[in-house]
């Protein structure tokens, strides 16, 4: 209804607009046109199109939209309490002909979709945190417009409305130079990092424009100066290209008509040209990535804004990690995708309830972005995961011959370990060690219990207090304050198990010097003289060489030889190259195939850069999923394949030591079609197994035949190798035949 009467209302303003402008014509010369239009070569008449505005809090605000012929320009200010994109589309009745998003605050639009005679309006709305759906209410909309002929209007000026130059032919006309353009910006050019380009719209005074001269000028002194293309569909924009990198440029421009050159606009704002051009590269939109949950609170989608700069072939690896209460079974979920492809969302409707975040890295061969990492997100309603953690003072210089009080609080006790409270405890090691099941049987070995239930757990947290009487911790001891589940859950739940260990203070000795003073000189006049010249002779000839000898040899030997082989070789991962489902060893030069990688002992998630080597050949990055991964390797790339010995080598990339598997490869010959042919000669020369391998006859040689064999030039004992018969074989063979040869001759000697 309120686009029928939008429509309505133009209708009628338009034809009010005429009867006034024929009226005024008609009955009066003097009286000046009703309506003034302003006239733009290029575009035609121009149009101010109302727009009511909006009181949403992130509407956009002070919206202008102006048609010139078949161009359509919007700007308008962002809201005071807005930082996120807003969507402007232009519209014709319900469709959505063109939709532009970004943080911009313009926009152009035509002359491509836009048609004479139809009626459009313009669509401005902010967009959610996502930069995906516009926020209810925040739509500011035009009034409907009808598209005119692309020709310049042209107003009569009839009577006493006659110009001077019509009034006073020979008079010079005398013409302004035009203002100066309005609203200059400049930046970085998308998917090319060298370049600069610059917008601006055409001057408010001295129409019609006939050109613009826009200049670049560098913090290196350097100074471009071109003019823009007035043939262009939008001669407001120049693109300089080739800059160089680290240096900051800023950009002018003037405008021209038929009385000269304008003013030059003041410098726009410093584009810097990124020095280290492959990191800026690598960079990832901070601003464009996130994740966001449905209204039904169980799907989640990750969304992320490609900055168009990205590297040819790279990719974004977007991994989902639990936070908390995710569920013990849950692994991180990851997902690779193209960076210059349609995809820059990953919607994940299998997910287990818990709390969540997404991360996003760039990977390019071997280089790679930094991890970005989203704010937490919560799926479905998570049971809430222990994390427990003790605090206990004293814990130093606990003296055992006094009574102590211990203070503990806790924290993270939380979860269905937690439902009947928590025991505390101080034990010796002997006794209970947490993660381990308690024996009920040893309860009154403790030192000391307090227990503390579910109601004395606040949101996971709880304080109490141990006393030990003295002389009850006992010297060589290790003892510790401890918690486990309460009740029933002591024996089956050990997720609350903690321990803080206790340090005893050191007795001091009180033997020492009652005893020194008295038995040293009672001792040592009588036993000195004679136990030394009779012990040491005896002892040290037969103790030091029987014990040495016997225990190095034994000792060594058995403990390095039995621990290094077994441990080492389980941590190197390894890999198992397939094409067809047989392993292979080698390529062919020039020939596409693809692999298939079996993993052993790599990480899930782990990615692989593949390279031939000694002549490097990068084949691409693989990512281990389920322990395999798959590799195609193009014609073109085989190509480039040397043929002889080399290794296929696998590095990981990403990891804090990454590991390097080496596999022998070698590179075939690709081998040329057998297409010899043998033209016979009138001696026979050349005569052998044709196309089927059949003797006489002339034609490609056959797999085996005697033309393959011979005609190389090799000597009869090569080619018979090639038969696989020996020597040896054929020796006997012959004298085989040579006795029945024999034979047959006797047998016709008897007959006859």
């Amino acid at each position: 209804m309120s686009v029928r009467l939008r429509k309505t209302s133009q209708t009628l303003l338009r034809t009010g607009l005429a009867v006034a402008t024929a009226g005024a014509l008609l009955f009066s010369a003097n009286i000046a046109p009703a309506y003034a239009t302003t006239t733009s070569p290029k575009f035609g008449t121009t149009a101010v199109v109302p727009v009511p505005p909006s009181s949403h809090s992130l509407a956009a605000q002070n919206v202008t939209v102006k048609v010139e012929g078949k161009h359509i320009s919007v700007s308008w200010e962002r809201a005071a309490t807005f930082r996120g994109e807003y969507r402007v589309a232009l519209m014709e009745g319900n469709r959505i002909l063109i939709a532009r998003n970004g943080r911009a605050t313009t926009a152009e639009f035509g002359p491509d979709r836009l048609e004479a005679g139809h009626t459009y309006y313009i669509a401005i709305h902010a967009l959610d945190d996502w930069n995906i759906d516009p926020v209810p209410g925040s739509g500011v909309l035009s009034d409907n417009f009808v598209i005119e002929d692309d020709a310049p209007a042209t107003p009569d000026a009839p009577g006493g409305n006659t110009t001077p130059e019509e009034n006073n032919p020979g008079t010079t006309p005398i013409v302004e130079a035009p203002s100066v353009p309005n609203r200059l910006s400049a930046r970085l050019v998308t998917g090319d990092t060298t370049a600069i380009e610059a917008f601006w719209f055409e001057p408010t005074e001295g129409a019609p424009i006939t050109g613009y001269e826009v200049k670049l000028v560098g913090s290196d002194d350097s100074t471009v100066v071109a003019n823009a293309d007035m043939t262009a569909g939008l001669p407001e924009y120049w693109k300089f290209t080739g800059l160089n990198p680290g240096v900051s440029y800023q950009v002018q421009v003037r405008a021209q008509n038929a009385g000269g050159w304008g003013e030059w606009t003041a410098l726009s704002d410093a584009v810097i040209v990124p020095a280290d051009q492959d990191a800026y590269k690598m960079r990832i939109d901070e601003d464009g990535f996130g994740a966001f949950v449905h209204q039904n609170g169980h799907v989640a989608t990750v969304s992320w804004s490609p900055t168009g700069d990205e590297p040819e072939h790279s990719i974004y690896l977007v991994r989902i990690v639990c936070v908390k209460a995710c569920g013990a079974t849950f692994k991180s979920h990851f997902e690779q995708f193209e960076a210059h492809g349609h995809l820059t969302n990953w919607k994940l409707e299998r997910l287990p309830a818990g709390v969540f975040q997404a991360q996003i890295k760039l990977i390019n061969g071997n280089k790679f972005s930094k991890v970005v990492t989203s704010a937490p997100f919560k799926i479905g309603n998570p049971t809430e995961i222990a994390d427990p953690k003790l605090v206990v003072t004293p814990t130093k210089e606990i003296d055992p011959a006094k009574a102590n009080t211990f203070e503990v609080s806790g924290t993270g006790y939380l979860g269905d370990g937690a439902a009947r409270g928590v025991y505390v405890v101080i034990a010796d090691t002997s006794v209970w060690t947490p993660g381990t099941t308690p024996d009920v049987n040893r309860i009154r070995e403790y030192k000391a219990v307090v227990p503390v239930s579910e109601l004395e757990i606040r949101n996971g947290a709880f304080s109490t207090s141990l006393t030990v009487p003295a002389n009850m911790f006992e010297p060589g001891k290790q003892y510790f304050v401890g918690t486990m589940a309460a009740h029933a859950l002591s024996i089956v739940d050990r997720t609350l198990d903690q321990r803080v260990d206790l340090s005893l203070k050191q007795a001091e000795p009180t033997v020492e010097p009652t005893v020194e003073p008295t038995v040293e000189p009672t001792v040592e006049p009588t036993v000195e003289p004679t136990v030394e010249p009779t012990v040491e002779p005896t002892v040290e000839p037969t103790t030091e060489p029987t014990v040495e000898p016997t225990m190095e040899p034994t000792v060594e030997p058995s403990t390095e030889p039995s621990v290094e082989p077994t441990v080492e070789p389980t941590v190197e991962p390894s890999v198992m190259v397939m094409a067809d489902g047989v392993e292979i060893n080698s390529f062919t030069k020039g020939e596409a195939i693809s692999l298939e990688l079996v993993f052993t002992k790599a990480p899930e998630g782990s990615m692989w850069e593949v390279v031939l080597h000694s002549n490097p050949v990068s084949l691409g990055t693989v990512t281990v999923k389920d322990g395999r991964a798959m590799l195609a390797v193009s014609a073109e790339t085989a190509a480039k394949f040397v043929p002889g010995e080399h290794s296929l080598q696998f590095r990981q990339l990403g990891a804090a030591s990454p590991q390097l598997i080496k596999l022998a490869w070698s590179v075939k010959k690709a081998e040329s079609a057998p297409s010899v042919t043998v033209k016979p000669t009138p001696d026979g020369a050349g005569a052998g197994a044709g196309a089927n391998g059949v003797p006489g006859k002339t034609g490609k040689a056959g797999k085996g035949s005697l033309v393959e064999t011979g005609a190389a030039g090799k000597s009869g004992s090569e080619s018979l190798a090639k038969t696989g018969v020996d020597a040896m074989t054929l020796a006997l063979l012959s004298l085989t035949m040579l006795a029945a040869g024999a034979a047959v001759l006797r047998s016709r000697k008897a007959q006859g």
